[in-house]
């Protein structure tokens, strides 16, 4: 199973392409003209976490590390889950998921 998109609300566009495109290295993409109001669209894949994570201390983004165990009960998974500068609606994202296997 894979994400295909997630819609965020934001106080300034701006203010939140500049957070994910400069600090977390999203990709701004073309949006549809049919879209006649302020916004924007960012892609990103295969983030790494920790790099990340070193960008976020940079700026004085806290954050919170999570390890889970799936179902199968055989992988972890790491999540990271910040505040992006709007704080919007909790304003709390899971970035990533990361699976290493254990016995």
């Amino acid at each position: 199973m894979a994400l295909n998109h997630v819609s965020r609300l934001c106080r300034n566009v701006k203010d939140s392409i500049d957070f994910y495109t400069k600090l977390l290295e999203f990709v701004l993409m073309k949006r549809p003209q049919a879209l006649d109001f302020d916004g924007a669209w960012l892609f990103n894949y295969g983030v790494d976490l920790e790099a990340m994570e070193n960008k976020l201390k940079e700026v004085n983004v806290k954050y919170v590390n999570r390890t889970l165990k799936a179902e199968d009960r055989t992988t972890l998974m790491g999540q990271t889950f910040f505040n992006d500068p709007d704080g919007f609606s909790g304003g709390n994202m899971q970035l990533r998921e990361s699976k290493t296997r254990f016995c």
